[in-house]
């Protein structure tokens, strides 16, 4: 009777294990190229920008 009961659990286990594999298989399937766009977009900002000017270390009154 305790090997049945076992036996129920590890099938349900094993049920949930795959469901939830093959649902993140089919999100990350749908989602990649929308990701990728983002990505790609927040790049291209990123490298329009010009960086600043960094000042010279030597005038820099903290550093006295």
């Amino acid at each position: 009777m305790e090997w049945i009961i076992g036996s129920f659990f590890a099938i349900i286990l094993a049920v949930l294990v795959y469901s939830i594999i093959g649902s993140s298989m089919a999100i990350q399937k749908r989602t990649q190229p929308t990701v990728d766009s983002f990505f790609e977009a927040l790049y291209a900002f990123v490298r329009l920008r010009n960086p600043l000017p960094k000042g010279n270390q030597s005038d820099n009154p903290e550093r006295k």
